[in-house]
């Protein structure tokens, strides 16, 4: 949730909640059966990661000339179609490394 400067307020997790949460992925381990884990955009963002949206703007700012002609109306702020026009670029992968 946003708070009024917008910034998202994360929930704190205890030393003790990811000793649980490494808990039940090693008994899942342990036992053969599946662990998932399901999480948001939240995750990536607060590792460095930035959300799908602001890397279609990047690349549109960066990469525009050269991708327009790559893409239609419909595909132009789709993140996939937007990432397949790029080669193996530091905007590509930088955020990945740094991430």
């Amino acid at each position: 949730m946003a708070n009024p400067t917008g910034d998202v307020a994360l929930t704190a997790y205890t030393l003790v909640d990811i000793q649980r949460l490494a808990d039940a992925i090693r008994r899942a381990r342990d036992t053969n059966r599946p662990f998932y884990m399901l999480t948001g955009a939240g995750c990536s963002l607060s590792a460095g990661i930035p959300l799908a949206r602001t890397l279609v703007d990047e690349i549109h700012e960066k990469y525009g000339v050269e991708i327009a002609h790559h893409l239609n109306e419909e595909q132009r702020y789709n993140y996939g179609a937007c990432m397949g026009c790029l080669e193996q670029t530091p905007l590509k992968f930088g955020h990945i490394r740094h991430g």
